[in-house]
């Protein structure tokens, strides 16, 4: 499963150590699945918006059928609750 917008499953780039990071771990077997991750991947790659929290980078772990999708971390509330609180 080698994608080009992927790297295969390396060290992570060196990330400014100012920065906070969440890791969306994806474990896909089944190759639909995999593609669908491989497209909200390159998708977010795409947008630059100050609202959308930016995609940094993305591994494959081909052996663990895992893939990896590196992120700003946004802190505060989570989706579920803001959403709650503004219905």
């Amino acid at each position: 499963m080698s994608h080009s917008s992927f790297r295969s499953f390396l060290p992570p780039k060196k990330l400014p150590a100012s920065g906070k990071y969440a890791v969306k771990v994806i474990r896909a077997s089944d190759i639909e699945y995999r593609h669908m991750a491989m497209r909200e991947y390159r998708l977010l790659r795409q947008l630059d918006h100050y609202r959308i929290i930016k995609m940094v980078d993305g591994y494959i772990n081909q052996g663990k059928e895992t893939i990896y999708m590196v992120m700003e971390l946004a802190e505060g509330v989570t989706l579920k609750k803001f959403v709650k609180k503004h219905q």
